[in-house]
């Protein structure tokens, strides 16, 4: 009950606080001074608002007696005063509601000095600067706010909104002064004056309603974060579609009433009172859907992003994706002839400039005719098939314990059909009735989600004799496997890896996955706990094959560490036992933790040595270059490799290179998608 209370509370104060906005707004730049507070239709508008100004103050009290029964999870602190002063100073969102209701008393106190005309035009400057900082402040308490860079996300976002009460709060003074003008006992000058006022507002209203959208697009774009299918399966989702759906409609309305009704009213093409009318009842409308929409908006803002939506169960049984879908047969045809109708599209929508066969409309609607259909192939092109897991997300973490455990369960489950490195040849294949995919040289994991794999593992596929694994397997067991698939598939995308750095071009796909592990000091890390502060130089060693270039190691440490890195060498087998020490070293020497080689063994492989058949082989050495941001950007094999990586001035330059590059791409992924 509190949330329903609540979200009708937000509402109730973010109308408020447009209107005032926006009203404000239209009575400073819509006329010349007192000529135009003086008018009767708009001089009744000044002696609303206070009352807007206490409805605002008003919805922000019961906002923060419902906010504060949500935050403590009980009811009954929705009535206690001092249940809200704890919210009001322990937290964020109490203090920027604090600023908030200070800020709506002062607008209060503004609207009511402004009700007298002589004054009034001074104390709408000041109300629309009020109203503005308010719905600042109240960005600083939103989704977007809680982003890792607020700043570019909160000022779109703090844009958005004043440009929201802008357009909005001057549609409201635009129905209000045409009611009022068409009431006025004084017609003439009513009219003249109010549709003076409507015009000049007008001249502002469609550059407001194109910054609005742009600003509106950026904001999405940032809450969204490229999950378009959480756009159709979650609350936040739909809320935003809803918010599209009456733009379009108001856009629609507005133009209307832009190009047609109000220039019939100004030039006296129909009489007043009709032009009027119609102009009442579109505007009226539009005014009425945009109140929706700022409901809408209010629901998008109560509800959890679409970027951080989870979806357990995906309602339909296909998904859009382009490169899932370029292996099945007759795509390349279809967006062939999607392309066809696209440009048919284009043709008669410039021939209806100069359309003279042919009446303009009907090129158009041709023209339309085209484009949807285009679209509509185009989307039947790239449909591929989705189970009720596709967008589950991983229970697992994508580390070394997972991806160790998934290789150990893959080698007692499945090597029997797809082989010991995963090619589908295993000893069963060939009696199979359809032979397993090649899960290491193709990129399935690159064209479906993880959530598929997931879904397949757990249910098989019956026409190719897999049997599915769900009653076997825990949960937890088959994200393991999902995981273990993944880090085969990047394993074989890492053969392109050299021992140079490529500047600026970490491939999105290598993330090195993350690993605990305790050195010969005792103290306990994690690979990621140099995310976004050093370089890592990760050294796989045998013993005692390595043991001159461990020693080596010594000699290059202090380049190393002088170039924000750290050393982390890692035995091949795991536990490291004393006669295989190499002694006092000044970088981290891993001790235990056998699944690290068990997953980093997955990047041996190089253009020259893919290592595609038998059960793989482990070189003796290997060092993989990590950037600060999570992506393995160099391999030195030395049985493969030239020696230069032994130089200290070459390795000295690999992590210059990675010193001086900012974030290109976003920090590797701890889960798989």
């Amino acid at each position: 009950m509190e949330e329903v209370v609540g979200v009708a509370a937000r509402w109730v104060q973010l109308v408020a606080n447009l209107i005032i906005l926006g009203s404000s707004v239209f009575f400073v730049i819509s006329g010349d001074g007192r000529a135009t507070l003086n008018c009767q239709p708009i001089a009744s508008l000044m002696r609303v608002l206070p009352w807007l100004a206490a409805a605002l103050v008003l919805g922000l009290l019961v906002m923060l007696a419902a906010s504060t029964a949500e935050i403590t999870g009980i009811p009954a602190d929705a009535w206690r005063p001092a249940a809200w002063m704890g919210i009001v100073h322990d937290t964020r969102l109490g203090r920027v509601w604090t600023g908030r209701l200070v800020l709506a008393l002062g607008l209060l106190a503004l609207t009511i000095y402004g009700r007298d005309a002589r004054r009034g035009r001074i104390a709408y400057v000041l109300c629309t600067t009020v109203a503005a900082f308010m719905l600042i402040m109240a960005t600083l308490s939103s989704h977007a706010a809680a982003e890792e860079s607020p700043a570019f996300t909160v000022v779109p976002f703090a844009l958005h909104v004043i440009l929201a009460g802008i357009w909005f709060g001057g549609l409201a003074t635009f129905v209000a002064v045409l009611y009022r003008a068409g009431r006025s006992s004084n017609a003439g000058a009513a009219h003249y004056n109010g549709v003076q006022a409507l015009n000049r507002f007008s001249t502002i209203a469609l550059p407001t309603m194109i910054a609005l959208i742009v600003t509106g697009i950026v904001v999405a774009d940032r809450q969204v974060g490229g999950r378009y299918a959480a756009l159709v399966a979650t609350s936040y989702g739909w809320f935003l579609i809803s918010k599209l759906l009456l733009l379009c409609a108001i856009l629609a309305i507005a133009a209307y009433a832009r190009f047609v009704w109000l220039p019939s009213l100004s030039n006296n093409e129909l009489p007043a009172e009709d032009a009027g009318r119609r102009l009442r009842i579109g505007v009226t409308y539009e005014f009425g859907l945009a109140a929706l929409l700022v409901l809408a908006a209010t629901l998008c803002a109560s509800s959890v992003p679409a970027k951080h939506a989870v979806i357990e169960h995906w309602p339909y049984p296909f998904r859009f994706s382009l490169s899932a879908a370029s292996d099945q047969p007759g795509t390349i045809a279809y967006l062939l002839a999607a392309g066809v109708l696209f440009a048919a599209a284009a043709i008669a929508a410039l021939a209806s400039v100069r359309a003279r066969f042919f009446p303009r409309r009907i090129v158009l609607s041709a023209g339309a005719a085209f484009g949807v259909l285009g679209i509509a192939l185009y989307l039947y092109a790239i449909a591929t098939r989705a189970s009720v897991y596709t967008y589950r997300p991983s229970a697992v973490p994508f580390d070394a314990i997972s991806i160790a455990r998934g290789s150990q369960l893959f080698e007692a489950n499945c090597t029997g059909c797809h082989g010991l490195q995963a090619k589908g040849d295993g000893p069963q294949a060939k009696s199979l009735p359809k032979r397993p995919i090649d899960l290491l040289t193709e990129p399935h994991t690159a064209k479906h989600l993880a959530g598929d794999f997931y879904y397949w593992i757990s249910v098989g596929f019956p026409e190719s004799g897999m049997p599915g694994f769900g009653e076997l397997l825990s949960e937890d067991d088959r994200w393991d496997l999902v995981n273990f698939l993944h880090v085969v598939t990047r394993g074989y995308e890492s053969r392109i890896l050299t021992n140079r750095v490529l500047p600026e071009r970490p491939l999105p796909n290598l993330g090195a996955p993350d690993f605990s592990f305790k050195d010969q000091h005792g103290l306990t890390s994690t690979l990621k706990d140099y995310r976004n502060r050093k370089a890592v130089l990760l050294v796989f060693f045998s013993w005692p094959e390595s043991e001159d270039r461990l020693n080596k190691l010594r000699s290059l440490y202090n380049i190393v560490t002088s170039r924000d890195a750290e050393i982390i060498a890692v035995p091949w087998k795991g536990g490291l036992v004393e006669e295989q020490s190499p002694g006092e070293v000044p970088y981290r020497l891993v001790t235990d933790g056998d699944e690290i080689g068990r997953t980093y063994a997955a990047f041996r492989r190089s253009i020259s040595d893919p290592d595609l058949f038998g059960p793989g082989k482990i070189p003796t050495h290997m060092e993989l270059l990590v950037d600060r941001f999570g992506y393995l950007r160099a391999r030195w094999l030395p049985q493969q490799d030239d020696a230069v990586w032994g130089d200290g001035g070459f390795l000295a330059a690999q992590l210059d290179q990675l010193r001086k590059e900012r974030e290109i791409i976003p920090p590797a992924e701890d889960h798989v998608h």
